[in-house]
């Protein structure tokens, strides 16, 4: 990871490649500004004002009645799902000359649960699922719960550990009352 110098320096660096662009943005903008001005004494006034448009009349609202509906075209009769062939592509086409490729089953599977646009939705929803406020402290109690069952576990196997463990204590600290006087040895 760079140390500070570096990001100071990339900083300052930014800052003046900031100060240069604003610099030609300013000297670009007045020159256009010039531009403008000269090009405006230069047009006649004839041409600068444009003619005056007669304010429209106030819109009067029409209603459309439908009186007639549109002829309706025989429908061709639909084709059975049953009947498509599964992995050849079936190709219609309309009264109107249009071409229309039906997918296979394989391509309708691959691309509603194959695409990472999926994947990325489901994962997005179960993340979306964790962390509302409900699942939020579920997760939380089960977490703390699993912590002071491996904490009481531990100190269980440390306690059993300590007391299976033998003790030799010089017959000086015999007196502490830890040792039994079988493991205090001969007096």
């Amino acid at each position: 990871m760079p140390g500070p110098e570096v990001w100071t320096l990339a900083a300052a660096v930014l800052a003046v490649v900031a100060l240069l662009g604003a610099a030609v943005l300013a000297r670009r903008l007045t020159r256009l500004g010039r531009e403008l001005a000269d090009l405006r004494a230069s047009t006649p006034p004839a041409v600068a004002a444009p003619p005056a448009v007669p304010a429209p009349d106030p819109v009067v609202e029409q209603l459309h009645v439908v009186t007639s509906l549109p002829e309706r075209r025989p429908e061709a009769p639909p084709v059975p799902v049953d009947d498509l062939p599964v992995d050849d592509p079936v190709v219609l086409t309309t009264d109107d000359g249009r071409t229309i490729v039906l997918p296979t089953h394989a391509e309708v599977r691959d691309a509603t649960l194959g695409r990472p646009l999926v994947r990325s939705a489901v994962v997005g929803h179960g993340i979306w699922h964790a962390l509302r406020p409900e699942s939020r402290d579920r997760i939380r109690g089960i977490v703390r719960r699993e912590f002071r069952r491996r904490k009481r576990v531990r100190l269980a196997a440390g306690r059993r550990a300590a007391r299976t463990a033998p003790v030799d204590l010089p017959t000086s600290q015999a007196w502490l009352g830890s040792a039994t006087p079988r493991d205090r040895g001969p007096e």
